[in-house]
């Protein structure tokens, strides 16, 4: 796997996983052309469990050669995501955990954005 994949997470209150915020998701940006995946964070785990699964998650795509990692989330998700986007990484895991973030533009579409280095 090369290029952009997107990472969806889906919300339901770090209790649930909502499934209409989920495979619908992929299977839209499947049809756009957008590489993407859904990750099931932990549930019912207090912090920092979530953002450090998702971190694994983000290295493992990195190991699989996705060059740009963009995140998409939908409450919990979106909270999620935020946190992997905004905080930085121990140490070790700076090399591997992209700052992710996905932002509105004037039409409100997602873009995933890269710090340079």
């Amino acid at each position: 796997m090369t290029g952009t994949h997107m990472i969806v997470l889906p919300g339901g209150g770090y209790a649930e996983h909502a499934a209409h915020e989920a495979e619908p998701v992929v299977d839209w940006l499947g049809d756009i052309g957008v590489r993407a995946s859904v990750f099931r964070y932990p549930l019912r785990a207090r912090h920092p469990e979530p953002l450090n699964a998702l971190r694994a998650e983000i290295r493992r795509r990195r190991a699989a050669g996705a060059q740009r990692i963009g995140l998409i989330g939908f409450s919990a998700g979106g909270h999620l995501a935020g946190l992997a986007a905004l905080g930085r990484a121990p140490r070790p895991m700076r090399r591997w955990t992209s700052p992710c973030s996905v932002t509105p533009s004037p039409r409100w579409r997602p873009r995933p954005t890269v710090r340079p280095g």
